[in-house]
């Protein structure tokens, strides 16, 4: 976790003109008085929120709104470029930081105003949104501030069901705001599409040509260090991957799984696309929880980091949080309780915005999840999850320290060591890694290479 900044660094982070606007925008009236900048006290939000593509943090601020005689404080969250200048190159030739600005300053003002004060999308309320040559800030609210929290670990699989319906409740929620609002747009406008053009290509996962003006994308290289990993473990995972290994086969054929993720994210104008979050897994959702019965009730979800949000099948958020975040176990139990939650909550926001009933049947949410885009699940969960599972602390003690490596893009491969290290010393992890190497290879691996 990065340092405490200090207070004379504050106006650096965000101007009082800026503070102003937010809090004009939350109030709906004119600030009289603020805190002066050098009490203001701004801090890292928690490890979970921030991420490589992003650096986030908190303050709070006193202030009188015009016709109020007392002082009222306001938290807010913000977002910034990274720190690291390979991590902002990364970012800002990505388009990744300007993505999640479009959604804080088009994408939720649209839903926030087809709800109205009836119901709110699942999403941070945005108060201030930039991406240009001289700013990169978004300003937001503070979920922590009125409770909400990244839930207790670990989490045994009744726990883990309990988050995972709630998220797609919310997910459904959404969903259905996004075509909500699209439903509101003019066919000549082009919906999201016409209002954000680079949604018609992923940040992420693209095949390059020859001309191409974009760059290999960077998530190519968690494919490459994944496929080390599984090259090294085939033999203790499953016979048909080690006959592949030993045939000099299955490398080329993991590396196939890259052109098979492009094609599922790529936009069919014929499909019911939505505003998908992207990255939704359950370190980007914040939950509420209820005491007031003396046992903790979890009552709420809202979903942080659009960095990556994209335009497609809803099935493309659905199965990446179900192969990021539970177990086979669960979804081979559940995955029809899943589903229904998921697609109830999706009509019920539709009907109760009054924008119709949803573009996809649940018969067919279902067989386009579990026959086409399981895949994409799988392969995200091969590609990301033996990195996303490695104990933040062993992370946190092995990470490169500020400063180090300062130009250069880490290496291939550079977590496999941590991977290997955590596959031989913790039960929990190898267990974890065994089911994801079981699944890729599974889908991946022809039944005759064994």
């Amino acid at each position: 976790m990065e340092e405490e900044v200090e207070r004379e660094a504050v106006e650096e982070f965000i101007s009082r003109d800026v503070i102003l606007s937010c809090l004009m925008k939350y109030t709906g009236k004119e600030i009289t008085e603020i805190s002066p900048l050098n009490e203001v006290v701004i801090e890292p939000a928690t490890r979970r929120i921030e991420g490589s593509t992003s650096s986030v943090y908190r303050f709070k601020i006193g202030f009188r709104a015009e016709g109020k005689a007392m002082v009222q404080t306001k938290s807010f969250m913000i977002k910034r470029l990274p720190q690291s200048e390979v991590r902002q190159q990364i970012v800002q030739t990505g388009g990744l930081f300007r993505r999640e600005v479009f959604f804080f300053d088009k994408v939720v003002p649209y839903m926030k105003t087809i709800g109205g004060r009836r119901m709110a999308p699942p999403v941070p309320d945005g108060y201030y949104a930039v991406s240009d040559n001289q700013e990169n800030l978004i300003v937001m609210e503070d979920p922590f501030d009125v409770g909400y929290r990244s839930p207790q670990a670990p989490m045994n699989d009744s726990y883990l069901l309990e988050h995972c319906l709630l998220v797609m409740r919310r997910l459904g929620q959404l969903h259905g705001f996004s075509y909500g609002a699209e439903r509101t747009m003019t066919k000549k406008s082009k919906g999201w599409l016409g209002m954000e053009p680079s949604l018609e290509k992923d940040l992420l996962f693209y095949e390059t040509v020859e001309g191409d003006e974009r760059q290999p994308s960077h998530a190519y290289g968690m494919l490459l260090g994944s496929i080390d990993v599984a090259l090294d473990l085939a033999g203790d995972i499953s016979e048909r991957a080690a006959a592949a290994a030993a045939a000099g086969e299955l490398a080329g054929i993991l590396e196939g799984a890259w052109s098979t993720v492009c094609q599922l994210v790529s936009v069919n104008p014929k499909a019911s696309n939505v505003l998908c979050h992207g990255d939704c897994w359950i370190n980007n959702v914040l939950f509420r929880y209820d005491k007031s019965g003396g046992e903790e009730r979890l009552v709420d979800a809202k979903f942080m980091d659009f960095q990556l949000s994209r335009y497609g099948h809803p099935c493309l958020d659905i199965v990446y949080f179900l192969y990021l975040s539970t177990n086979r176990a669960i979804r081979k139990k559940h995955i029809n309780e899943i589903m229904l939650a998921y697609y109830n909550s999706l009509v019920d926001t539709l009907s109760f915005l009054g924008k119709g009933s949803p573009p996809i049947t649940l018969a067919e949410l279902r067989h386009d999840l579990l026959f086409k885009y399981k895949a994409f699940g799988i392969i995200m969960a091969f590609m990301l999850k033996p990195v996303l599972s490695l104990d933040p602390e062993f992370v946190s003690e092995h990470a490169p320290q500020n400063g180090e490596e300062e130009g250069e893009e880490p290496a291939k491969g550079s977590n496999y060591h941590r991977i290997m290290e955590c596959y031989e010393n913790n039960p929990a992890y190898k267990k974890g890694l065994v089911e994801v190497l079981e699944e890729a290879f599974e889908l991946l691996i022809p039944i005759g290479s064994q």
